[in-house]
């Protein structure tokens, strides 16, 4: 397979992103998506997205991370959101695996990518 190079550069948190997903991220990065690493993965699990805000970010996907929970058979738990693109979730997970693994939070040998839907309708695909 051959799967796009990104080169994420480390990028000042702003006003503007802790705005747009409602807390201060630990770290945030750039290259052609942004990403936000947060504090915790149940930080993650509950984030409700604002579409608009989230448009107005840099970056064309917004992904959000953050390490799993020690007890957890999970590395990390991440989600994606491309409002700019109007995409079906399923289209676009494979986007966030490729950023996450340049990340550096994703091992291919042990990589099994998990679908769940929680009782609220929200979608969550966890690579593991």
């Amino acid at each position: 397979m051959n799967f796009p190079s990104y080169d994420l550069k480390s990028v000042e948190i702003t006003e503007e992103i802790i705005d747009a997903i409602g807390v201060k991220p630990l770290e945030v990065f750039i290259d052609r998506d942004l990403v936000c690493v947060l504090e915790n993965s149940e930080l993650v699990e509950k984030f409700e997205p604002n579409w608009e805000k989230i448009k107005l970010l840099d970056g064309l996907l917004l992904h959000i991370t953050a390490k799993a929970d020690e007890n957890s058979e999970f590395d990390c738990v991440s989600r994606s959101f491309a409002p700019k693109l109007m995409l079906p979730k399923i289209l676009f997970v494979a986007l966030d695996i490729v950023i996450l693994y340049h990340f550096g939070q994703i091992n291919w040998e042990k990589m099994k990518l998990s679908h769940f839907k929680l009782p609220n309708g929200q979608e969550f695909f966890i690579a593991n």
